[in-house]
């Protein structure tokens, strides 16, 4: 009989909601995921309030990184010309499946690249399994 969450075998899924990010603003980085436990984050979806369009020069970089020491990025989705967020649509960001200690962090980085490329409210899954 499980006792723990780590204990029932399968994906679980934690979510969270990411502020808007102005094209104007800096690079910037949000926490989207603490592990509960000694786990393997497999995906991360993001889900837009508006659709974006991506640009060719002045645009935004969504990195998804494993803070340690120095922290490592275990995926991106560059919202470059022919890369969009459609409303209201999961769009999965694949990640290098990453070994995760109890109370890892991993977060999104809103990076500026150029004048940048707002982005609007983000409903942030992230996938993981026990390890």
């Amino acid at each position: 009989m499980p006792i723990s969450v780590h204990d029932l075998s399968g994906t679980h899924t934690k979510e969270c909601y990411v502020v808007a990010h102005a094209a104007a603003t800096a690079t910037e980085n949000h926490p989207i995921f603490t592990a509960p436990f000694s786990c393997k984050v497999t995906n991360v979806k993001v889900i837009a309030a508006t659709a974006v369009t991506g640009q060719g020069t002045n645009t935004t970089h969504l990195n998804i990184f494993k803070q340690a020491t120095t922290p490592v990025e275990i995926g991106n989705y560059d919202l470059t010309a022919g890369n969009n967020l459609a409303a209201m649509t999961v769009k999965d960001i694949d990640v290098t499946d990453t070994a995760f200690a109890e109370d890892d962090v991993l977060y999104l980085q809103h990076q500026k690249v150029g004048n940048g490329l707002a982005v609007p409210e983000l409903l942030v899954q992230v996938e993981f399994q026990a390890a």
